[in-house]
């Protein structure tokens, strides 16, 4: 099996002068001029903390063999980081002794040791063996798992990214220019979900326990860079909370002329505009919430079955939904009322009508993640499974919309009845992973172009047209972005790090599994 380069697994755009793209490949922040094409800055992610645990010490110390007493020392930190790094990235590897005694038990003297005869060679493992693993292993191997980037945002009126890291779960601020840290937080939990509020003054992160936090942004000019040895956790402020993973969150605006609310008041008695959060969790729900005042819950949007991976709030103030149902909700979000079912699974019908394609199509998605299962007595999947990665709005009211694994985008136009119509779909040279807005109806995205050597990291369309056509950012001058390599025997990590959206249905046996 060759090796193939890592894709883009995120992407942000900021339109000051000259313009900007941000890529993240794995662990590394690419700053982009979308004009000359060239890299301006980059930066790497810290290392993240050891994963994983030592062997345990014995109770009795005195009654243990020199040689297990060293087997059962705390690793200190400088020998746990370097046996770490030279240990391959993926997850966690549990590790069965079998040519060692268990940690604490006495080695019998050879003597003393009765001699059995060897067992047949058709006699798999004995009884004893069987036994042992239905025990927990004794040690897990340490290591340093990649610290992947989560989610960049851009903060316009600070010039700054916004940017989580998985791992190490963070949160930082980057100037825009030198990618230098700002200011940096620990998160409580892994990220999940980031966006900004409306005044560009407070960062909203939604996190895999189910909470929401603020964080309120510096004033960059008087703000010094945050020693990454002592970040702060004290700043946050819970907002609210759900009771599984919060899977997304926007914030949306209601200004005077739009509030419905005749008690909406500013101290001056006149109307006032109303904020609202709207976050979506796994368990199907999407809440209205009112902001800052989030103790009240203005409403919910409920008809999804499956999971929400993804929120839009549209020009024409309606809001889209998708994420494990084979269809895109547009809701009267203010009500809670749902105006109108996109389906989805006709499009993909009418996209690949000859039931082979279908087939290769649905075989190579089984393939991205090795865990990837259905619930018992469940047939087996032959039709390509819907789950909404991205859901962007550009300029001209078009909405670009990405399924996990398939390779297209898809086009739709938003009426001025607030509803949205199909206009067509663009073929990708692989999975769409990422993707951004830009001036002009432009945008940038990521591919999963595989092994494929020729295939481009960067892409971009301008959905703006009757037909978009697909192109290369960098044209075959790619000027060092090349990415890491994924060689054989990681590609499986990767890909459960990069194809994470379908993990959030249940039974998939995957990430949020809920046995």
């Amino acid at each position: 099996m060759t090796s193939r380069r890592h894709p883009v697994q995120t992407l942000t755009y900021a339109p000051f002068t000259p313009p900007r793209l941000y890529a993240a490949i794995a662990e590394t922040l690419f700053s982009i001029s979308t004009t000359s094409h060239e890299i301006l800055a980059t930066w790497h992610t810290p290392p993240a903390p050891l994963q994983g645990k030592v062997a345990p010490q014995s109770k009795n110390p005195k009654t243990q063999p020199e040689n297990e007493k060293e087997d059962a020392e705390e690793v200190s930190p400088s020998k746990a980081e370097n046996e770490a790094v030279t240990a391959e990235s993926g997850d966690v590897e549990m590790t069965d002794s079998t040519s060692q005694p268990p940690i604490g038990k006495r080695k019998r003297s050879p003597s003393n040791t009765p001699t059995k005869p060897a067992p047949p060679s058709d006699h798999v493992e004995s009884k004893k063996s069987k036994r042992s693993k239905k025990h927990k292993p004794e040690t897990v191997a340490a290591k340093l798992l990649p610290n992947y980037i989560g989610q960049i945002v851009y903060i316009p009126t600070k010039h700054i990214l916004a940017v989580t890291t998985l791992e190490d779960k963070s949160l930082r601020l980057l100037d825009c220019d030198s990618l230098e840290v700002i200011k940096e937080w620990v998160l409580h939990k892994r990220p999940s979900a980031i966006t900004i509020t409306d005044s560009n003054s407070t960062i909203l992160v939604g996190d895999k326990f189910g909470d929401v936090y603020a964080y309120s942004i510096p004033n960059t000019t008087t703000t010094t860079t945050t020693s990454p040895s002592q970040p702060e956790l004290a700043d946050a402020k819970l907002l609210l909370g759900h009771v599984s993973l919060l899977t997304t969150l926007t914030t949306v605006t209601l200004p005077p002329s739009q509030t419905r609310s005749t008690t909406a008041q500013n101290a001056n008695g006149k109307a006032a505009e109303k904020q609202y959060i709207i976050t979506a969790d796994r368990d199907e729900h999407i809440r209205i919430t009112n902001y800052p005042h989030t103790h009240a819950i203005h409403t919910f949007c409920l008809s999804h079955t499956q999971f929400v991976s993804r929120l839009l709030i549209t020009s024409q103030n309606t809001l889209l939904s998708g994420g494990g149902d084979d269809w895109l909700g547009v809701w009267d979000w203010y009500s809670g009322t749902l105006l109108q079912q996109v389906g989805l699974r006709e499009i993909i019908a009418g996209i690949y009508p000859d039931e082979e394609e279908r087939g290769k199509l649905v075989e190579k998605m089984k393939g991205y993640n090795t865990r990837r299962r259905r619930r018992e007595g469940e047939e087996e999947e032959r039709e390509v499974v819907v789950a909404v990665r991205e859901i962007l709005e550009v300029e001209g009211g078009i909405v670009v919309v990405v399924l996990e694994g398939v390779p297209v985008l898809l086009r739709f136009e938003v009426v001025e009845t607030g509803r949205v119509e199909y206009r067509g779909f663009t073929r990708t040279p692989g999975p769409v992973l990422s993707l951004t807005g830009a001036d002009g109806g432009r945008v940038y995205f990521g591919c999963d172009v595989g092994d494929n050597e020729k295939g481009g990291l960067v892409l971009y369309a301008d959905m703006g047209v009757e037909e978009p056509r697909v192109c290369e950012l960098f044209e075959g001058e790619r000027k060092g972005l090349e990415g890491v390599r994924v060689e054989e025997g990681e590609e499986d990590a990767v890909n459960e790090r990069l194809y994470s959206v379908e993990g959030l249905r249940k039974g998939f046996g995957g990430m949020g599994e809920d046995e």
